[in-house]
């Protein structure tokens, strides 16, 4: 459909508004924003500025600020070190009874840890410590304050959709002790590089060893996450919440706020005030959009977005888009049509065409991202939904989201 002076984008968009099947699916509490990225130009808007429950599409103020805090290279840090007083006990290794060493695993902030990162830590541990002593294994969660949920956060959510915060985990894991998981991994590591080894718990550096100087910490060996650019495209695509709040505790820490919640909040929101953003009323309260207490507006995540397309500007946002962070719609990631996203007419017109993050909470639905109506034009849009009467957003929801979707790209029927 082809856009005239008589039959506006804003038009069509207030027509499919009052349509029936949309009130039944979305109920009446929603607001949507499309800009034109080149002129800056409002096309449409509805209660834009009205902050709502954002879901998942909280992940885009979430990869704004880590690409913003850190460059895209960066990765962080975890390190095998020995504690003081081992050393003696490597020394006595003539005794008839091995020496057992003090081996620490620091958390550094990678949530990704897996079989293979865990497998070269004990390779060079063992180079460096030999195997004639005995191990064991403490994990320091110190980096991050003791983890508790964030406020808004339900008691359902955890262990599946999300883990207690800490910073070190490995890559997948779904229960409530994520530093113990890593900490039986290394050790279960270097047994199999044939140290006797043992998983002893989990310490808090600052609380454990109070009158020890970190500097005596003798380092074994270190393994670094991806990269924050591999990290962000990995919680955008798959909409991975536990990378989503640990990426939201190390932007507090990169910007010099505590990684606390609240810590956590100031430090987003002080990225996007960099930007020049209006955060009036834009509460990211975690760093995935799973808390009932986040919030964001409509008309933010398009200026937003609208940044991360001015790659002259802002080129450290191009892992959001156009480097593949931003799944593309019926094809990648959480947006693909395996997902049931765009796989049907008219919506799989969309097709290569737009890149967004949906969201998804217990009457909540969402989506945003940016879409290219003909070549070298782009727009950024974003609705969200607070109004959904069901208890979860089911499938009548998701095909209104992508009919708005079509409509913005002009190809409704």
């Amino acid at each position: 459909m082809t856009e005239s002076a008589h039959d506006s984008l804003g038009d069509r968009l207030d027509r499919w508004s009052t349509e029936n099947a949309v009130a039944e699916a979305l109920g009446t509490a929603f607001s949507w924003q499309v800009l034109d990225v080149a002129s800056g130009a409002v096309l449409a808007g509805r209660a834009a500025s009205t902050p709502r429950a954002g879901a998942s599409c909280m992940k885009i103020l979430t990869a704004v600020a880590a690409l913003r805090t850190f460059p895209a290279d960066h990765r962080f840090r975890t390190e095998v070190v020995l504690a003081p007083g081992s050393e003696a006990a490597i020394a006595s290794d003539g005794a008839r009874n091995k020496p057992v060493v003090t081996l620490r695993l620091s958390g550094g902030g990678d949530p990704t840890l897996d079989p293979s990162t865990m497998a070269a830590l004990a390779r060079d541990t063992v180079s460096r410590l030999g195997d004639h002593a005995r191990a064991r294994v403490v994990v320091d969660e110190g980096l991050f304050p003791p983890a508790n949920p964030a406020p808004g956060w339900r008691s359902e959510f955890m262990p599946i959709e999300v883990q207690p915060v800490v910073p070190l985990g490995l890559r997948e894991y779904f229960g409530f002790h994520p530093g113990e998981a890593a900490g039986l991994a290394f050790a279960g590591a270097l047994s199999a590089r044939g140290v006797d080894a043992a998983f002893s718990g989990v310490c808090r550096m600052p609380e454990v060893d109070v009158d020890v100087d970190v500097s005596e910490l003798r380092s074994l060996a270190t393994a670094e996450s991806a990269t924050v650019a591999a990290l962000v495209t990995h919680m955008l695509q798959s909409s991975h919440n536990p990378t989503a709040e640990v990426l939201h505790r190390m932007v507090a820490i990169g910007r010099g706020y505590e990684p606390t919640w609240a810590g956590a909040r100031s430090a987003v929101q002080s990225a996007l005030d960099e930007l020049g953003l209006d955060t009036t009323g834009v509460v990211p309260a975690d760093g995935s959009g799973l808390s009932r207490d986040s919030r964001v507006r409509a008309d933010l995540l398009t200026d937003v977005l609208a940044r991360v397309c001015s790659r002259e500007r802002h080129p450290e946002l191009a892992t959001i888009f156009p480097e593949g962070g931003l799944p593309l719609a019926g094809v990648t990631g959480s947006m693909s049509a395996a997902n049931d996203w765009f796989a049907r007419p008219p919506a799989d017109q969309v097709r290569g065409r737009l890149w967004a993050k949906s969201g998804s909470l217990s009457g909540v639905a969402a989506l945003a991202g940016i879409a290219i109506p003909a070549p070298g034009r782009y727009r950024t849009f974003a609705i969200l939904v607070n109004g959904v009467e069901s208890d979860f957003p089911h499938l009548m929801v998701r095909r209104q989201l992508e009919r708005f979707a079509t409509i913005v790209l002009g190809v409704d029927g």
